[in-house]
Formats: structure tokens, sequence, C-alpha cells
């Protein structure tokens, strides 16, 4: 029984990992949002996507999705970001020009410090919660099991005590005992790991509803070049 609750944990987590969206997927998802204007839709997807792919690229995409939506401040910062990662792309010409147009309208003309805003990972803390839900649930059906093996070991128990109380053939109940005795022992574990999995299952849907966010990227810009620091913490 032991191993079947290990063996339905593991392919729940199997189950999830296969799940987990790839940075080009993530990419394709934002592009469809953009396609269709859902830009907020396209920098959560394309931020998530950078996270896994560290490509710098996509603050080129990320900045045209914020540029469109409207947000000035953030589309400045995203261009800014996207010359100081990849400052000799193709594309580098097209940024620059983006930033001489939205500098005076929401940035300041010399040196300014722009701050990437902090992007929960959604799709990591869903599939936490989901591993973590698979694995109580494992958890309650053992202990469940557990505690049927209970009941019958105090039916056996009570048959075999009320039976040999004032003496008996122990030949005849030697079996029952021995079969009382073994479904007590399965009580006991089944119950120590069912309580082990659902306990283990709760941190990880605690751990998965925390707001777990990026460091801040905070970049000194200028029309010669950027000099980049972070703070925060993972």
């Amino acid at each position: 029984m032991r191993l079947v609750v290990f063996i339905a944990a593991a392919i729940a987590w199997q189950q999830t990992a296969r799940a987990a969206p790839t940075a080009e997927d993530l990419f394709n998802e934002g592009q469809r949002a953009y396609d269709d204007a859902n830009y907020a839709l396209a920098v959560e997807r394309w931020n998530n996507s950078y996270r896994l792919s560290k490509e710098p690229a996509l603050f080129y995409n990320i900045a045209q999705a914020y540029r469109l939506a409207g947000d000035c401040a953030h589309a400045l910062s995203s261009y800014r970001q996207f010359v100081a990662f990849d400052p000799s792309s193709e594309r580098r010409p097209l940024a620059d020009e983006f930033v001489s147009e939205l500098e005076p309208t929401c940035g300041q003309p010399s040196d300014p410090r722009e701050v990437t805003r902090p992007v929960r990972n959604q799709d990591a803390g869903r599939n936490l919660k989901v591993v973590g839900l698979a694995i109580g649930s494992v958890g309650v059906v053992s202990v469940a099991t557990g505690l049927y093996f209970g009941h019958r070991a105090s039916l056996l128990g009570e048959e075999v005590t009320n039976a040999c109380r004032s003496g008996c053939d122990w030949a005849m109940y030697r079996s029952k005992d021995a079969e009382g005795r073994g479904a007590q022992t399965k009580q006991y574990v089944l119950v120590g790991i069912g309580g082990a999995a659902i306990i283990g299952g709760g941190v990880l849907y605690w751990l998965a509803s925390r707001e777990h966010v990026q460091p801040s990227i905070a970049i000194t810009s200028g029309r010669d070049g950027a000099a980049i620091t972070w703070s925060g913490s993972w």
C-alpha cells in the first residue's frame, strides 16, 4: 500500500511537470495576446518567457506592448532595458527612436532611473498548487485507508477477546488475532504516511500562495550606454 501511495504522488508530479509551459510556449501565447490587442496578457507572458529564456530581445516586445497599451513610463523603461541588454541588435535604432520620442512625455531627459515592475510567476505558483493538492489528496486517501484497517483491527480484537475471555481453542482464533495485529500495523503506517503527505501538500500549497517576485532591475541610461544595478530577493 505504501508503494501505491508513492507511485500516485510520482504520477501527479510527472503530469504537472509535463504541463509546465516552456519559454517558447509563453512567447507564442504572448504573441497571440499581442495580436489580439490584449497587451497586459502579452506583457505577462513575455515576462514569464524571459525568466526562462533570458532572451534580451523580449524587452523590445514588452516595450511595444506597454507603448500600445498607453503605459508610457514602463514602455520607456523596457526600451532602455532592451538597449542595455542587447546594444548590438538590429532593432537598436528603432528602440533609440522610441526612447527619444517618449522621454519628453514620461521620462527624465538626463540619466533617469527606471525600475521594472515585479511580476509574479503565476504559472510556477499554479503548478506548485496542483502538486500540493495532489500530494494532500493522496495523504487523505492514505489516512482514510489507515482508519479502515484500524476499525478492522478493533473488530477482530474484540471478537478474539470475547471468545477467549473464559477460555477457547486458540488454534481456531490464532489466524484472526494475527490478522487483527497486521491490520493495526497497517493503520499506523498508513496514517503516518498520510499525515505527512497532508502536511507536505499543505506546505507546498502555502508556498505557492505566497507572492514571489523577481528582483527589480534599475538602469541608469544615457545616449552612449547604460549602467545596470539590481535589488531584491528570490
